[in-house]
């Protein structure tokens, strides 16, 4: 190799690697089939990715020592002739902590009041936004992940979410919107603007903040009122004594979070494992370190809903519905919406509905049972290929479709495949009737210009 190479490779800059490995339900049962216990942590343990978590362990037990010294010297300055500084002190900050603590119970209250809210709403639904630069008026016209797409009078389309209200917005009205065509639409927009734009309603009143809690109020006052009767509050030198404990205070707190990554950091991911374990555990697909027929079915499911594409068929959720409604609901686990303004989710037909319908429910009960075990690995479901991909199961041509949806050609090729990825993946693993239902769904999708070009 030429010396100027080997000196250009030389000088190149070097870039840190870094890992993506996390563990998944498909991997976790995967884990269970193939190995002991014992030989799953220690696989784990000796990740990549585990390796680059406890390799920063050190520089942080460094950090550490130091906040300990540091600490100590803090602490000398807390000394009082007239008393007890500590237990002054902690009068203080148990008055001062209940209701920061209140306060924020409350406005998490309030935050989680609003995200409901708001992720309730739905396409034709008329909100006042608060917001002043987008403020008046606007109509739902599409949601997804619990962010509604909305129009305003303007006919400007946005999305909006928990942090665009103060309180939950209520449903002013609803208005009916054209059957065809998207918020990316002119015509579209011109039209549900100018409906909005002739309504009489009038903005909701503005509520008043909650009051807190007199229970908490009344028991601050009296901490408050026990360190005033303290000796230290009389000390001439308090002021000095309490800027020192405000620093030990935020050192302490600072030193907590040192100890929260440091724990974090050490095993990282057998204990993560261990968490996903628990989700399959509690819905049937691990028992005392064996697969159940669930979790054998598990282990040949790929993706982000392998978990509820096994709820789905452990409960029939397929039977009694066509090819393409069974397409039509498949491709809500895998699609994911790249527009800026997301495909309104219309599903097709009613049993196409009611199956959508089941198939959130599985969802909201994976979602509860790893919110129990602290796990996020089941995402939310989109239905806005549904009704796209169900006409184009049935005959419908491209031109027609990606005028209607305004979508690219590539990206609904590329949407296709996905869903024709998971259908394979079914059909391999579901009982004779099922996977003869999926197959011919396959078939269905697999056809024109999708079967024309490579994966």
């Amino acid at each position: 190799m030429p010396f100027e190479r080997v000196a250009g490779l030389a000088a190149t800059r070097t870039y840190d690697l870094t890992s993506s490995f996390r563990p998944s339900y498909n991997m976790a049962v995967n884990l269970v089939r193939n190995y002991t216990p014992d030989q799953a942590h220690e696989l784990l343990n000796a990740s990549f990715a585990q390796f680059l978590a406890d390799r920063g362990v050190v520089a942080l037990e460094g950090v550490r020592e130091q906040d300990r010294s540091v600490l100590e010297g803090y602490r000398q300055n807390l000394r009082c002739d007239l008393g007890d500084f500590d237990e002054y002190w902690g009068l203080v900050q148990r008055a001062r902590g209940m209701r920061d603590e209140d306060r924020r119970g409350r406005e998490a209250a309030r935050v989680d009041d609003v995200r409901a809210a708001v992720a309730s709403l739905k396409p034709g639904e008329v909100i006042h936004v608060p917001d002043s630069r987008r403020r008046g008026l606007a109509v739902v016209v599409a949601t997804r992940d619990g962010k509604p797409t909305v129009l305003s009078e303007d006919r400007s389309a946005f999305r909006v979410s928990q942090k665009d209200f103060r309180e939950p917005p209520p449903v002013l009205t609803r208005i009916a919107l054209p059957r065809t065509g998207s918020s990316r639409s002119a015509r579209f927009r011109r039209d549900v603007a100018s409906t909005l734009v002739a309504l009489h309603v009038k903005p909701p009143k503005t509520r008043r903040g909650h009051a807190g809690d007199p229970k908490v109020e009344r028991e601050a006052v009296r901490l408050e009122t026990a360190a005033r009767a303290h000796p230290c509050h009389g000390c001439p030198e308090r002021a000095k004594h309490e800027r020192w404990a405000e620093r030990c205070a935020k050192l302490e707190q600072q030193m907590a979070g040192v100890e929260r990554r440091i724990r974090v950091r050490t095993e990282t991911l057998a204990r993560r494992f261990d968490r996903v374990l628990a989700v399959l555990t509690d819905l049937g697909y691990v028992r005392e370190w064996s697969l159940t027929p669930k979790g054998r079915t598990l282990t040949r499911i790929y993706g982000e809903g392998d978990l509820l594409v096994g709820e789905a068929l452990a409960t029939g959720l397929m039977d009694g519905l066509e090819p393409s409604e069974v397409a039509a609901l498949v491709s809500t686990v895998v699609y994911e919406a790249r527009e800026r303004n997301p495909l309104p989710g219309r599903l097709p037909t009613a049993d196409a509905a009611h199956g959508y319908e089941r198939l959130q429910r599985l969802w909201r009960q994976i979602r509860r049972t790893e919110d129990e075990h602290q796990v996020q690995l089941c995402r939310e479901l989109e239905p806005g290929f549904t009704t796209p991909v169900y006409r184009w199961a049935e005959g419908v041509s491209l031109d027609e479709l990606l005028e209607e949806t305004e979508m690219a050609p590539g990206d609904f090729v590329r949407n296709c495949k996905q869903l024709l990825d998971l259908l394979r993946q079914i059909e391999e693993v579901a009982q004779p009737e099922t996977a003869a239902l999926v197959r011919r769904a396959h078939e269905r999708v697999l056809h024109g210009v999708v079967a024309y070009t490579g994966v």
